[in-house]
């Protein structure tokens, strides 16, 4: 019977602890809990390294290996949950905080294809020959608002993904023809068709014509910059620069223009020239990157080793990143100026430091994190 009674008493003081670890301790009693998991919504495998932070603001915090994220002593009321992460569309959920009780919050992420944006649309089409109705290899196309320069291929075809709905205007511009251009709308999740016919030049006038020639080169580097936009105004043809920074126009009307180089991520260059007939102009541009590049390391200020997981924000605000196995972070196309970087990990005290980015410079952000 003795026996009996301390078995007894054992079960049941097992279940009165298991109770106690469910319930939140007496001093937090006026806080709640955030706890959920975030998975793929196709697939519903777990997602580590995600973001997690609310507005209003409370913590910020990254799902482990499992997915799993938990926000404590977050003061009762309605919050907005964000779980970001790179290669991911965000996503958020609605959840209401209970004084002395723990909320659930799960979050379904998709992973972000960045070939099929379904709130974009896309413009397809073809240059043909004028003449003999052949297509146009390596015609310029472009788009107004601008959204990529390409060429197109030996169909004479050309495609542009991920083009924000609304009224384009498409122009076709080859070296010896006359450029062509077309009016479209483009439709969320549609394939909006634009072709072109391109007329060769009329070459049968008398008129002697000259040439332009250039190199465009890196202001940082000196090296040469390929596939920068050339194009004169008034409007004669347009090329790109080749491996070397290199570019040609020829059959150029004698006269004054405006020659513009411009490519994404540089500063756009205009420069003023006089074409000679007979004669060939040269032109060469030094563009300036306009964005630089955040890099740094965060470690631990006891043992000195990396430190995985920590939340890297910018102020004014940028993308934010989280740390890799080695501590490492990285933050691409800043814009110049003065910035304040933020590290957050939980149970560390935040770390901030300040730097001053430069367009085509790597700037260093080494940071120290104490418990």
């Amino acid at each position: 019977m003795r026996n009996y009674l301390l078995i007894l008493f054992l079960i049941l003081s097992v279940q009165a602890c298991k109770k106690a670890d469910n319930v939140v301790a007496p001093e937090d009693s006026q806080y709640g809990t955030i706890s959920g998991k975030i998975a793929e919504a196709l697939g519903g495998g777990s997602v580590s390294k995600v973001n997690i932070k609310t507005v209003p603001s409370t913590s910020s915090v990254t799902s482990d290996s499992l997915g799993n994220y938990r926000l404590q002593n977050v003061t009762p009321g309605e919050y907005t949950i964000y779980a970001a992460k790179a290669g991911y569309d965000s996503a958020n959920i609605k959840v209401k905080v209970i004084a002395g009780s723990l909320t659930t919050g799960d979050i379904f992420i998709v992973k972000t294809d960045p070939m099929n944006n379904p709130l974009a649309g896309i413009i397809t089409g073809k240059v043909l020959n004028l003449e003999n109705n052949q297509p146009i290899l390596n015609a310029i196309i472009s788009t107004t608002p601008s959204t990529s320069n390409i060429t197109t291929d030996q169909e004479g075809s050309f495609l542009i993904r991920n083009v924000t709905p609304g009224q384009y205007t498409i122009t076709a511009i080859k070296q010896g023809f006359d450029t062509a251009i077309t009016k479209i709308t483009v439709v969320k999740a549609q394939t909006s068709t634009a072709n072109l016919v391109l007329a060769p030049k009329d070459t049968s006038s008398s008129v002697l014509y000259g040439s332009i020639q250039g190199m465009i080169s890196d202001a940082m580097t000196s090296g040469g910059v390929q596939g920068v936009t050339i194009i004169t105004d008034p409007s004669t043809s347009s090329v790109l620069t080749d491996n070397n920074g290199k570019y040609s126009l020829t059959n150029i009307s004698p006269g004054k223009y405006k020659l513009t180089a411009s490519k994404t991520g540089y500063t756009s260059t205009i420069i003023n020239i006089t074409v000679l007939a007979g004669k060939v102009t040269t032109a060469n541009f030094e563009l300036l990157m306009t964005t630089g590049k955040i890099k740094g390391k965060v470690t631990d200020s006891d043992s000195g080793l990396p430190l995985a997981g920590v939340n890297i924000k910018t102020t004014p605000g940028t993308n934010t990143v989280t740390t890799n196995a080695n501590g490492d972070f990285e933050i691409s196309q800043v814009t110049a100026g003065t910035y304040t970087i933020t590290a957050e990990k939980s149970g560390y005290t935040t770390t901030t430091v300040s730097i001053t980015v430069k367009a085509g410079i790597i700037s260093n952000a080494d940071m120290v994190m104490k418990m």
